[in-house]
């Protein structure tokens, strides 16, 4: 016998909920982004005013404050006045921040940013230049040790001379005179016009003269051109004259001159990658690190006390210059 059983019409037919319009769909989709943008501005802020970022770090209050009410008005109802929104993105961009991240959640520009400071951008970055400064240090090596041999040289052979003229003796007068100071003078090698490196100062129609001044412990260093007088012309066409003579008196040490032509030709290859380094923009830090490490090659000592007219160092210091001033105009 079949079993008769009543179903209601309520669990016959499901109730089914109207659909929610497209509009209204697009609609809280645009109020919960911009409810994460305002999340995203207020942990910035925050951020901002907590955590250290680096010495003397002060975030803009007046700025911050700007942006926080824009992005609270602009969670609120979705307005969005132009004035507000580029207060907003000025805050965002003289801070450092992403404008990707914090008005559209995108990371990518992050990412990207810290990539670009990386050790491993600025390794590739100027790659080239580090490797030129690792030629150049090698290259004033070789020119230094030649330099030091022809030296060597010189002094043997003046040995072997006849004692030097008494008119190449270091004189007050020729300070007096404004003549250039001696390059090596010590109780082992009396100040004495004895050596070409000293003699070719006064050959050309203008000197350069170094002057020196301490003060409170610092030592400056002043290198200026000057054009002789009559009594300091003559004085050095004496001493040229008197060289010259006693120079020819002795005969130079075998490989003299194979020596000499090495130095000046490891002293060009040094000249041509110094140009070389300080022409190459860096765009890293690791890049100007590197013109530091050829002023001090240059210097033979890590300390640089000072910064000399027409060396390396001046060179160096001229070119991270320049880099600083690139980097910042790019920054900004």
């Amino acid at each position: 016998m079949n079993k008769i059983v009543a179903i209601s019409a309520a669990a016959a037919v499901p109730t089914i909920a109207p659909a929610m319009a497209a509009d209204q769909v697009n609609d809280a989709s645009k109020a919960g982004d911009r409810t994460a943008a305002l999340a995203r501005m207020e942990q910035i802020v925050d951020l901002l005013r907590t955590c250290y970022v680096r010495e003397g770090w002060k975030i803009d209050e007046a700025a911050a404050h700007r942006a926080l009410e824009y992005s609270r008005q602009y969670a609120k109802d979705g307005s969005d006045p132009d004035e507000g929104r580029e207060a907003t993105m000025d805050f965002l961009r003289s801070h450092g921040q992403s404008l990707d991240w914090a008005f559209g959640g995108d990371v990518g520009g992050m990412i990207c940013r810290g990539a670009k400071d990386s050790k491993r951008a600025n390794s590739i970055a100027d790659a080239e230049s580090i490797a030129l400064v690792d030629e150049y240090i090698l290259a004033e090596q070789k020119y230094c040790d030649l330099n030091r041999k022809v030296d060597l040289m010189e002094g043997e052979t003046n040995h072997r001379r006849k004692p030097v003229p008494d008119a190449l003796n270091w004189r007050d007068s020729d300070a007096k005179l404004g003549l250039p100071s001696l390059w090596h003078s010590s109780e082992d090698h009396p100040p004495i016009w004895d050596r070409p490196i000293d003699v070719n100062q006064i050959r050309d129609a203008t000197w350069t003269v170094c002057s020196k001044y301490a003060v409170e412990g610092e030592t400056s260093v002043t290198l200026r051109d000057v054009i002789p007088s009559v009594a300091a012309r003559a004085r050095a066409d004496e001493i040229i004259a008197a060289f010259d003579e006693w120079q020819k008196e002795g005969k130079p040490s075998r490989g003299y001159k194979t020596a000499v032509r090495e130095r000046d030709k490891a002293y060009r290859a040094s000249e041509r990658l110094e140009a070389q380094i300080a022409e190459t923009p860096a765009t890293s830090l690791e890049g100007m690190r590197a013109k530091i490490r050829c002023a001090q090659a240059f210097e033979c000592d890590d300390e640089i006390g000072s910064i000399d007219s027409g060396g390396a160092t001046e060179a160096m210091a001229l070119s991270i210059f320049n880099d600083i001033l690139r980097l910042t105009a790019a920054s900004a």
